[in-house]
């Protein structure tokens, strides 16, 4: 049995997240940032999706949420939680 090295191997970093910017520092912030259910669920939508929401099924930009708080591809109908 032979094992080969893959010849183009793609490294990515991630981005350097920042107190106050990223993330909140302190229990003030947190408590400012995440006073509603919405503000949490957007806070989390934009830390998966930094450019905009692609369903990780099909690459699709469209999707519509479910009433239990799930998004529904536009396009192969796949559910995605954030």
């Amino acid at each position: 049995m032979s094992l080969s090295l893959a010849q183009d191997v793609v490294v990515t970093s991630r981005p350097h997240l920042r107190g106050g910017v990223d993330y909140p520092r302190t229990l003030r912030e947190f408590d400012e940032w995440f006073s509603t259910e919405e503000a949490c669920a957007e806070y989390l939508l934009r830390r998966r999706w930094p450019e905009g929401f692609r369903c990780p099924g099909c690459g699709c930009a469209k999707a519509w949420q479910t009433g239990r708080g799930l998004l529904r591809c536009a396009e192969c109908q796949r559910q995605t939680s954030v």
